[in-house]
């Protein structure tokens, strides 16, 4: 049972939240009303979809050597369920639909137990993402003002279409996917099998970051999903990548000091740089500095607690940095597309956000291009500077730091005397 304190901070969260929640439940009645053809065109970016169709699959699967989450307990004795969404190169009929947003809300009130999707659990989901988005200080009555046209915007994703089989790179996406579905349908446009996992706690659905065992949760959660989707897919040796924002960056920095699978990490304004968070990786069973050595592109905006400089622990990487100063960690996500159609969602923007995000878009495309497919075109982008690679002038800052060689251990310098 939860200490008493979390339960009540949790009904004075709910009551504070009650008007949003019954404006909420007032447009979902609405808009369950209102023809599809609604907003299908609302989200817009200038990227440029892959060669690839993409298809989409959701669900939950049950990891059974480890225990359930409280919430799962009662129903679903059968280990820990793990929610895993995954975006895959595709074949898609000529009557096959676009999935639309409400396809990946629809999955957060799914991401615990299996449910049927109606007017409650869409409402559920909603207000999840209302509450989401304004713990991290966004404003929730901009998006509320454009739900309908937001849940029945096309997104380049086809639920459910037939896999085309072959040797696609990996990329492990350590979050759920309402808040992360257009940068993860680009990369899997170009060649990618993505897969995002639900981020829950050891014991509860309630994930805390301030502890190290939550990571390692959330690692043992991405290594079991991988292994599903290797299963299911029929994908095995090919070469794989962790993408992360915030905490789930630091999710795939541990994942990646103990599996030397992972050919590359790309942190996208993570806790990499953060002081905290860098306290808080180290104190990992698995934490070994000697043991990042693969390369990395961290993408960051200044923030009280970031601290660039934390880069230089891992001196045995290839360190490729994005300075974007004009923008804000939750810019990396949908919502810098958003603010695009949606002015205003997280406040007054400090720059060009849209801009901002497609261009973080393409530099992580063409990284892993390099680093994944050994692609001649993603290492003369990085070559490149910025402004001769196109991107507007102020808009970010890179540099590139090289790594070291790692130092001998000292039974392989006892093998090299003998």
């Amino acid at each position: 049972m939860k200490p008493l304190c979390q339960r009540i901070a949790k009904q004075e969260e709910w009551l504070a939240n009650c008007k949003t929640g019954m404006k909420i439940w007032l447009a979902v009645l609405f808009i369950f009303q209102l023809e599809q053809t609604i907003g299908q065109q609302f989200i817009q970016t200038a990227l440029k979809q892959g060669p690839y169709k993409v298809g989409f699959k959701a669900g939950i699967h049950y990891d059974m050597g480890r225990p359930p989450l409280q919430e799962q307990f009662m129903r679903f004795r059968q280990g820990r369920g793990v929610h895993i969404s995954v975006w895959y190169p595709a074949t898609v009929k000529a009557n096959h639909p676009n999935m639309m947003f409400s396809g990946y809300v629809d999955e957060i009130s799914r991401m615990v137990n299996p449910r049927e999707v109606t007017k409650r659990t869409r409402t559920e989901s909603i207000h999840r993402m209302n509450v989401e988005l304004s713990r991290a200080g966004g404003d929730s009555i901009v998006m509320l003002s454009h739900l309908a046209e937001l849940l029945n915007a096309n997104t380049h994703a086809f639920r459910n279409a037939s896999y085309i089989e072959g040797s696609f790179p990996i990329l492990v996406y350590p979050e759920s996917p309402h808040f992360n579905n257009i940068l993860i349908e680009y990369l899997a446009s170009y060649g990618y099998v993505v897969v995002s996992v639900s981020r829950h706690g050891t014991f509860t659905e309630d994930f805390n970051g301030q502890h190290v065992s939550e990571i390692e949760t959330a690692v043992q959660d991405c290594q079991f999903a991988l292994s599903v989707i290797k299963k299911e897919f029929k994908a095995s040796g090919q070469p794989m990548a962790v993408v992360g924002t915030g905490i789930s960056a630091l999710t795939g920095l541990a994942w990646m000091m103990r599996d030397p699978s992972i050919e590359a990490l790309v942190s996208i304004d993570g806790a990499i740089l953060n002081s905290l968070e860098y306290e808080l990786i180290k104190k990992s069973p698995y934490f070994d500095i000697n043991h990042s050595t693969k390369p990395m592109l961290v993408m960051h905006s200044p923030q009280a607690s970031a601290n660039p400089d934390l880069i230089n622990n891992y001196r045995y990487a290839d360190r490729y940095l994005l300075s974007l100063p004009h923008l804000r960690e939750l810019y990396y996500l949908n919502l810098g597309a958003w603010e695009k159609m949606m002015p205003g969602i997280l406040g007054p923007s400090p720059g060009d956000a849209s801009v901002g995000f497609e261009w973080l878009a393409l530099y992580t495309l063409y990284f892993l291009d390099w680093k994944l497919k050994q692609g001649y075109h993603g290492r003369r982008f990085f070559e490149e500077t910025p402004v001769q690679n196109g991107v507007p002038s102020g808009l970010m800052e890179y540099y590139f730091i090289p790594g070291k060689e790692v130092p001998s251990t000292e039974k392989e310098l006892i093998a090299i005397k003998n």
